[in-house]
């Protein structure tokens, strides 16, 4: 359904569109595809179903907070897997990211466990909220999936 939608997008020279979408859609197939249509794609995964490999998925419980790990989802390299520790494992696969990509941004001192606690001890202090650098795989998708989610 959704690679059909993005085949009705308009096709000019200076048009360019990036689609987010949330972990009901996205599989490594329907990326690589959108990708070779020249649209950029974005979403989080679902490690259960085969959208996200599962030589990439790291289930450790000590993760560190606001740590990044991932690599390319497929033999092709048009696709990175990704897996960010926010206050769990968050997935994500997308086209137009990099992991080295980072951003700053104001946000509030999570939920402290046995694992997470001294990255954000050092990250918070004392403060309620803070400029934390995170990756911006998870920043954007928070920032452009309008209309996905808007319940959550």
């Amino acid at each position: 359904m959704v690679y059909q939608l993005a085949l009705a997008l308009p096709r000019t020279p200076h048009l360019h569109f990036n689609l987010y979408m949330d972990n009901y859609f996205p599989s490594i197939a329907l990326f690589e595809r959108l990708r070779d249509l020249g649209i950029g794609a974005c979403g989080t995964a679902r490690v259960q179903k085969t959208a996200f490999p599962p030589h990439l998925h790291d289930n450790r419980s000590c993760f560190p907070w606001n740590s990044l790990a991932g690599g390319p989802a497929s033999s092709t390299g048009k696709v990175l897997a990704v897996q960010w520790q926010d206050q769990g494992a968050v997935h994500f696969l997308t086209t137009i990211h990099s992991l080295e990509e980072r951003t700053t941004v104001l946000q509030k001192n999570p939920r402290q466990s046995s694992s997470n606690g001294p990255a954000i001890r050092q990250a918070f202090g004392a403060m309620e909220r803070a400029n934390v650098p995170i990756p911006v795989i998870p920043n954007d998708y928070n920032r452009y999936k309008v209309g996905v989610d808007v319940a959550d």
